[in-house]
C-alpha cells in the first residue's frame, strides 16, 4: 500500500487472544502482533494478517538485533513460563526453534517478566523489582530494587529511561537506577 493510505485489514485463522492487551514489533517491514496463548500474527504491508505457526506462547514481544524476543505468558503453552524469553531466527519472525532458542530470567523473587526495552544496544528485561540486560552473549541482573509494573511504564524521554514500579519512579540506564519519585 502507498504511504499514508488506509488499507482494509483481513485476517486468517483465529483472533489474537487480547484479554491482557497486545504488543507488537516490526521486523523486516512486517508487523508481528502478540496477545497471548501462542497466537502470533504477522501483518504484511497490504493489510493481510496471517498466523505464525510453531511459535512459543508469549505475552510481550520486542525486536532486538534483528530477532524477535517473546516473554512467556504464564500459560501452559510451549515455552509459556512467565520467566522465559524465547527468540526467533535472525531476520525471520516466523521461524522459532522452541526446543533450544530461549533463556530464563530467574531471580530470587521469581516474578514474571513485565516489559522489554531496547536501550543503548542492550535488551532491558523488566520485572517488578529488578532489571536485567541481555546482549546476545550474556544475561545479567543489573538493577535490584527498581523495576516496572508493566511494559507501558518503561519509557525513553530525551535519551534517558524512566520506569515506574512497586518501589517508586526511577530514572535508569539499565545499569543503575535513581529514585526520582521523592
Amino acid at each position: 500500500a502507498a504511504v499514508n493510505q488506509w488499507v482494509t485489514v483481513t485476517q486468517s485463522g483465529t483472533a489474537v487472544a487480547a484479554e491482557m492487551g497486545i504488543t507488537y514489533a516490526v521486523l523486516n517491514n512486517v508487523c508481528f502482533i502478540v496477545g497471548r496463548a501462542g497466537n502470533i500474527k504477522q501483518m504484511a504491508s497490504d493489510g493481510t494478517v496471517t498466523d505464525v505457526s510453531s511459535e512459543p506462547s508469549g505475552i510481550l514481544v520486542a525486536n532486538y538485533r534483528d530477532r524477535l524476543y517473546l516473554a512467556g505468558d504464564g500459560g501452559s503453552g510451549t515455552n509459556g513460563s512467565p520467566v522465559r524469553v524465547s527468540f526467533s531466527a535472525r531476520g525471520d519472525g516466523t521461524s522459532w526453534t522452541t526446543a533450544s532458542d530461549f533463556f530464563d530470567v530467574a531471580d530470587q523473587g521469581g516474578g514474571f517478566i513485565r516489559g522489554f526495552k531496547v536501550y543503548q544496544d542492550g535488551l532491558g528485561i523488566f520485572k517488578f523489582d529488578s532489571i536485567f540486560v541481555y546482549d546476545e552473549i550474556e544475561l545479567k541482573q543489573r538493577v535490584l530494587g527498581a523495576g516496572a509494573y508493566n511494559h507501558k511504564v518503561v519509557q525513553e524521554v530525551n535519551g534517558r529511561l524512566y520506569t515506574f514500579g512497586p518501589n517508586g519512579i526511577f530514572e535508569t540506564d539499565l545499569s543503575s537506577a535513581k529514585d526520582i519519585g521523592d
